[in-house]
């Protein structure tokens, strides 16, 4: 009898040892997560950061932007988030108080033209000179040669760091009075134009009259006739549906613009190394998308705008080079104004 309640006093103190074990076995899986948690923590500091973009939540920057923003707070769980304000939301619309804004550090990035960032050092616009690329390819190809590098030395002047680069777009021009086939065509047109004196001086050289306008006020302006036309790339003209208020389109590639991926270089530096490290690689990612965005959706846009009624003019070459004469003096002048490195670092000769 006794060994009989000694064996059942045994069984059952090995039954209660096999559940310890099983618990503890299953608490230790489910703190795994936590310990990942933990992991994250370490490598990627708690921090929200301010992201400022120029376009619609349709245009490329922006959707660059979205992208970035996701997958990091995807790939973080949530340490790094990156709030972003397209149409310079911040600064009410106001493009060169959004780069002031980027500069003081009341925001932490931004993705702004290179026109918009003259306001800066009006020799970034060494990039926006007239007919300087033809295609994407050769433009990206001078960028990240040497142009990328003379960009991020400007900036830095005035504690900006340079990231990447987005096509803003081969720059075509929209009107609603009629066809432009020749510099004659644009005889007295109101154009609206970004900031930077190399656009108001090609377009005053080419007989038209320039008018420097936020870009959030340029869909109403065209649509009351105050102006009769602006030029930009094809997705900035489809991201504000300004096939809406715009009767021609001529596609006359006469300026390659880069949006450029630029943050507030106080800011960046307290972050930790590794963080830096990962923002970094994820904004290259997220700029090299935004630029295919807008290089594989030309072609369809063009279609889009012919059936949303627009006359679209693609300019041959002869064309073209009426254009690119009328321009020729324009084209000297800021050579010689912006001098001999500036010219160099975008292969200008």
């Amino acid at each position: 009898m006794k060994k009989r309640i000694v064996s059942i006093i045994l069984v059952f103190a090995l039954v209660l040892s096999m559940a310890a074990c099983g618990s503890k076995n299953e608490a230790t899986q489910n703190q795994e997560p936590n310990n990942a948690a933990s992991e994250t923590e370490v490598k990627f500091e708690k921090v929200t950061l301010k992201m400022s973009t120029i376009g619609t939540e349709t245009n490329s920057d922006t959707q660059s932007a979205r992208k970035l923003a996701k997958e990091v707070k995807e790939e973080t769980n949530g340490q790094i988030i990156i709030e972003v304000y397209p149409q310079d939301q911040l600064s009410g619309g106001d493009m060169t108080k959004s780069i002031e804004l980027l500069a003081q550090g009341t925001t932490d990035i931004m993705i702004s033209s290179v026109g918009t960032l003259s306001s800066i050092n009006e020799k970034m616009q060494i990039s926006v000179i007239p007919f300087l690329f033809s295609n994407y390819e050769e433009a990206s190809e001078v960028i990240e040669a040497s142009g990328a590098d003379y960009w991020a030395k400007l900036l830095a002047e005035r504690g900006i760091k340079y990231v990447d680069y987005i096509h803003n777009g081969l720059r075509q021009i929209t009107n609603s009075k009629r066809p432009i086939k020749t510099p004659a065509d644009l005889a007295g047109l109101k154009i609206r134009v970004p900031g930077g004196s190399i656009y108001m001086d090609s377009f005053r050289a080419l007989g038209a009259d320039p008018v420097s306008m936020n870009w959030s006020e340029v869909f109403t302006a065209l649509q009351q006739g105050t102006i009769d036309g602006q030029e930009n790339g094809f997705t900035v003209t489809n991201s504000n549906n300004l096939f809406e208020v715009q009767k021609y389109l001529t596609v006359w590639n006469y300026i390659y613009e880069a949006n450029l991926c630029i943050v507030n270089e106080s800011k960046w530096s307290k972050l930790k190394p590794e963080t830096q490290e990962y923002l970094e690689k994820k904004i290259h990612e997220s700029c090299a998308w935004g630029r295919d965005f807008v290089v594989n959706g030309e072609e369809e846009l063009k279609a889009k705008f012919i059936k949303e009624g627009m006359e679209v003019y693609e300019l041959s070459s002869d064309e073209q080079k009426a254009f690119r004469d009328a321009l020729a003096d324009t084209v000297a002048k800021y050579k010689e104004k912006f001098g001999e490195e500036a010219c160099a670092a975008f292969q200008i000769k």
